[in-house]
């Protein structure tokens, strides 16, 4: 067709015929129209997904239309379909090319959307140009009445009246100030006349007439251009502030001289005033009275002005040389407050003025004025001390009078008639203040009173009843003095007195402190005494105890004795110490009172007599500490142990239960799954077919709900799922038989499941092909062969997957029936329907096979908890694994491997490998020439070493070694810096190697069930603390945080020990402890159900 055209129309491209064609063709050209509509809207983004329709090769007429309705929601008639057909169809075989097509469609679109947004363009230019001519327009309009805004017939009048309004603006501005009006609107180059005046108005609040302002702009007009330059105007502007500013600095300096020249003459006036006045109050001719008045006043207050006292006024006025009269008075006046008449003045002007001169000298004045002041206060003192020279004198008499008074009243209170009794009343006194006195006491009184050299009787009383309050009659007086008078001379001597006075305190001191030692000796001996008897009479209780107890006793006191070493956790918090025990052996009471004491065990006397005899073994009326601990702990542990046993024992029968009830419950759903499919004949086959063809005929992605197809996202789905799949999402309802044809159709793997994959092809498919029949004129003649030929098709293709051997695999399979197999499927819960004959072995494997070129992932794993597991174990790896480059995980978990060859370096992909559950004795030394291997699962084999090789893989993040036969950690694990979790546990591992510090990364290790295991020696460590503590610290492991260590009962000792310092037992409970934490730590994580009793990790019920 375009050889054609190109031959008819010379000159032209090919393009263009067919441009020109659509053209001339109005049915073309119309549904060429239609479709480039379609490509103007279409969306990439959105609409990507159903453009997948037109990249076949190519269509049928029908499937085109109906595509391009679906897709495009375009309706053509016949004649455009046609149409279209013929221009898309270049090989003339009445199909359309699809890719020929999508060229087509993005072509015409992205042309159509070009020839859019030129015209888009085309009329924004055509509104811009438009624009800008209106603004061009505008703006000459504005101009014309910018120019107009100033008048040309001005006169002299009008323009000095403008610019004196300028230069009263110009004065008023200043730059400097905060509040100053900026000038930013005159920064342009030229303003018009409207633009100046509005400008002036808005800064300087200045308002013109047209005339004014024509001449203002005469005035800044220089170049006659009918408009004013800015910088010229604010130059002349400035230039005008600045001479106004200047004269008006002028006329202000002028008032103030002239205001300064009015002041000096109105001063000069007053003082003249002054003088005057002062001399009319001056009188010349004084009397004396006036000068006695004068030079009195002036003296007073010369005594009492003091220079140096802080509220003395200032004498600055006399600073000066002379002063004249009327001064002089006034500043008396002022500083003294001294008021003087006229003639007192005279007279002082007379006195002070020695030259005659009519003025005071004011130097002379101060020095006669401090002269007078210094001698009147000399006056003053001494007449003051004379008086007070005459009072000392008469008080000296008074005094002298009143003493010898006081004498002769006090010789009448001494008696010289006294008796021995007088005498030792009064010596008693004496004694008894002498032995209360102490000199270092903080308030001992002072004896300053003796530090005279005599005392007069009445003075010693009184001294006596002051200081140490001693009351003595006239005789007992009497008597004191002829005991101190050893002179006779009627007076005490001080220094006697004192020294007697010390002597008697200290001998009675002496004797007070011998009589109260006495008396606390005897008291102590007396104590002694009563605290020997108390002893021994608690020693005699405390050996007694009631040996004639009976059964009931001997049963309550064990069954006490039980129950708390039962209860008691050494390692608990809040657990009582055994210091208390700590001795060799205890009485019958100590015995008694340690146990309410530790374990608050409450004994009386019948219970008392059975303890002692079931602990007395010697028959010594002791009980031996060491013997009791070891026995308490014993029976504790036994208690705890058959309590464990029997909460297990509960646990047990409840996990029977429970798998009873699941049992019966999965015979309940393999019967109920068994019905939901029956056996199907011919008719089921015909309905499923009907169901399937009118589904795919009406399915709409805007009908089926916003779940849409995502109930189909997975891999397989079992029979009941895909019943209940097909009812909500395509509303089709399925009997038993109908369902078993379903599955029978869409179970190309064998396996009772659907594929959703080949599912959803076929659905689709089957739809795309039914819609393009129906639109035929016999489509229900073409509809029924066309499902017979998809019936046939779907027997094909389950023959030909029925018949695929399992090939090229280079494996040994042990079948099914061994008892390794045996076991596997026996211990699988999950219900699988019948398969079919002809799902085998080897087909599985091959399916296993085929899946692992898609996920990189191969699974040969016999293991229970896989969910597709095998029927076969193997005894070698097939050779074709080998071959699979392009694995990343290989799963052979729980086969019967014997060894692993050499080849598997080969997997130069592989990440993760896992031949745990095997029969392996040794590992190949080409695993550590794998240094892509990030995880790698040896668990379940016969391993006792690693060869040296294997400490090449520094990238490994995952080692499990348990459930082998290694009895040393393996060293070359230790050079496997990068791992993460390593797993030794049920081993027989019986120490770690101080190399494991090298594992800096490693955050979770495994050591449970390995019961020789062990600590090293001499590690002074905490270990009360957490376990992951500990190896933290003991092996420099900065980031391990999950631990395992249950079942290694040396490490379990190590750090539960005994609390107890006593050796003697220890040693002996090691071995018992041992094996009471191998009973008890024999499984882990023992867990009952929900309202039962917890276990800690000693065994203890939590709570209890």
């Amino acid at each position: 067709m375009a050889a054609e055209a190109k031959s008819e129309m010379p000159g032209m491209t090919h393009r263009q015929v067919l441009d020109k064609k659509v053209q001339e063709d109005p049915v073309l050209s119309g549904a060429m129209a239609k479709l480039t509509d379609a490509a103007v809207h279409y969306d990439r983004n959105r609409d990507s997904i159903i453009m997948k329709a037109f990249e076949g090769s190519s269509m049928e007429p029908h499937v085109f239309k109906m595509q391009l309705a679906r897709a495009f929601q375009i309706r053509l008639n016949e004649k455009e379909i046609s149409a279209l057909v013929l221009f898309f169809d270049k090989d003339g075989d009445g199909t359309v090319d699809g890719a020929e097509f999508l060229l087509e469609f993005f072509r015409r679109g992205f042309q159509e959307q070009a020839r859019r947004k030129k015209v888009i363009r085309d009329r924004e230019n055509r509104k811009k140009k438009k624009e800008a001519d209106a603004k061009a327009k505008a703006e000459a309009k504005e101009a014309e009445k910018a120019f107009s805004a100033a008048a040309q017939d001005f006169t002299e009048e009008n323009f000095v009246s403008a610019y004196d309004k300028m230069t009263a603006a110009a004065l008023r501005y200043e730059k400097g100030s905060p509040s100053a009006v900026s000038l930013l609107a005159f920064e342009g180059a030229s303003m018009t006349p409207a633009v100046f005046k509005e400008q002036l108005k808005r800064v300087f609040q200045l308002n013109f007439t047209r005339q004014e302002l024509g001449a203002l702009i005469r005035h800044y007009d220089k170049d006659g251009d009918q408009t004013v330059d800015c910088a010229e105007f604010l130059i002349e502007f400035f230039k005008c502030g600045f001479a106004a500013k200047t004269e008006k600095q002028k006329m202000i300096r002028k008032r103030g001289e002239d205001a300064r020249q009015r002041e000096l003459d109105y001063e000069r006036r007053k003082m003249e005033e002054l003088h005057e006045h002062a001399a009319a109050k001056l009188d010349a001719d004084f009397t004396e009275e006036d000068l006695k008045s004068c030079m009195m006043k002036i003296t007073k207050a010369a005594t009492w002005y003091d220079r140096n006292s802080p509220s003395a006024v200032q004498l600055d006025a006399f600073d000066g040389a002379e002063m004249v009269p009327h001064v002089f008075r006034e500043q008396l006046k002022r500083i003294f407050y001294i008021k003087l008449t006229p003639g007192e003045l005279g007279a002082a002007m007379h006195h002070f003025d020695q030259d005659q001169s009519g003025t005071i000298n004011c130097s002379e004045f101060l020095t006669a004025f401090f002269k007078t002041g210094f001698k009147r206060r000399a006056d003053i003192l001494r007449q003051r001390r004379e008086r007070q020279r005459a009072m000392i004198a008469a008080a000296k008499e008074e005094e002298a009078r009143k003493l010898a008074a006081s004498e002769a009243k006090a010789n009448l209170q001494t008696s010289d008639q006294f008796t021995e009794e007088d005498r030792q009343r009064a010596m008693d006194q004496i004694t008894a203040a002498a032995a209360l006195y102490d000199r270092n006491s903080p308030g001992c009184v002072q004896l300053d009173a003796f530090d005279g050299a005599t005392m007069a009787p009445h003075v010693f009383k009184e001294q006596l009843f002051r200081v140490f309050n001693i009351r003595l009659t006239p005789p007992e007086l009497g008597a004191l003095m002829k005991f101190f008078d050893k002179d006779g001379d009627g007076v005490i001597d001080c220094s006697e007195f004192l020294i007697t006075f010390f002597k008697v305190g200290f001998e009675e001191k002496d004797k007070r402190a011998k009589a109260k030692a006495k008396l606390k000796e005897q008291k102590r001996k007396k104590e002694e005494e009563e605290k020997k008897k108390m002893e021994a009479e608690k020693l005699r209780k405390a050996m007694e105890f009631d040996r004639k107890y009976s059964e009931a006793d001997k049963a309550t006191a064990i069954a006490k004795i039980e129950l708390a070493a039962y209860r008691y956790d050494k390692n608990s918090p809040g657990a009582m110490n055994l210091n208390g025990f700590q001795g060799a052996e205890l009485t019958p009471g100590e015995f008694k009172e340690q146990l309410l004491r530790a374990f608050n065990i409450r004994l009386n006397q019948g219970e008392l007599g059975a303890v002692m005899d079931h602990f007395d073994a010697d028959g010594s009326g002791t009980v031996g500490t060491s013997e009791f601990l070891i026995s308490f702990f014993k029976t504790g542990f036994e208690k705890r142990a058959a309590h464990i046993n029997h909460l297990r024992e509960l646990e047990k029968r409840a996990q029977r239960a429970e798998v009873e009830r699941a049992e019966r419950r999965q015979i309940e759903i393999e019967q109920k799954a068994k019905t939901q499919i029956a056996t199907f004949t011919e008719a089921d086959q015909e309905a499923v077919f009907d169901m399937l063809i009118e589904a795919a005929v009406k399915y709409d992605v805007r009908t089926i709900g916003p779940a849409g197809l995502k109930g189909f996202d997975g891999a397989v789905m079992e029979p009941t799922v895909f019943k209940e799949q097909l009812r909500r999402t395509f509303n089709i309802k399925v009997n038993p038989a109908q369902l078993g044809a379903f599955v029978k159709f869409f179970d190309l793997d064998g396996d009772n499941t659907v594929d959703c994959s080949e599912f959803l092809t076929q659905f689709f498919k089957t739809g795309l092909e039914c819609k393009g029949i129906l639109s035929r004129p016999n489509s229900q003649r073409e509809l029924r062969k066309y499902k017979q030929k998809l019936k046939q098709r779907f027997l094909e293709d389950h023959h030909r997957a029925s018949s695929r051997p399992f090939s090229q695999s280079g494996g040994r399979i042990r079948p099914a029936t061994t008892p390794y197999a045996t076991k596997s499927m026996a211990a699988s819960k999950v219900f699988r329907p019948q398969r079919s004959p002809a799902d085998t072995a080897e087909v599985k494997v091959e399916r296993r096979l085929d899946a692992s070129v898609r996920s990189h992932r191969l699974d040969l794993s016999t293991s229970v908890t896989k969910t597709t597991e095998l029927d076969v174990c193997f005894l070698t790896i097939p050779e074709l694994v080998f071959s699979m480059q392009h694995l990343t995980e290989l799963w052979l978990s729980n086969n019967n491997l014997t060894d692993v060859p050499a080849q598997v370096q080969q997997l130069d992909s592989l990440q993760v490998l896992a031949i745990d559950g095997n029969e392996l004795t040794s590992v190949c030394p080409e695993l550590g020439q794998m240094p892509q291997l990030r995880r790698l699962l040896l668990g379940g084999n016969k391993l006792s070493e690693l060869p040296a090789e294997m400490s090449g893989m520094t990238n490994l993040l995952e080692l499990t070694l348990d459930r082998n036969s290694f009895t040393e950690f393996p060293l070359p694990v230790t050079d496997m810096v990068s791992l993460r979790r390593l797993s030794l546990a049920n081993n027989a591992v019986t120490s770690l190697p101080t190399e494991i510090r090298k594992l800096r990364r490693l955050n979770e290790l495994r050591l449970d069930n390995n019961p020789n295991l062990a600590l090293p020696a001499g590690e002074a460590r905490d270990f009360s603390k957490d376990w992951k503590i500990v190896f933290r610290d003991v092996f420099d492991l900065p980031v391990l945080a999950e631990l395992g260590v249950s079942g290694c009962p040396k490490v379990e000792a190590r750090r539960a020990g005994w609390g107890i310092g006593s050796s003697v037992y220890v040693e002996q409970a090691e071995e018992l402890e041992a094996d009471l934490y191998n009973m008890l730590k024999g499984e882990q994580g023992l867990a009952t159900k929900a309202g039962r009793s917890r276990l800690d990790d000693r065994g203890s019920p939590v709570g209890y």
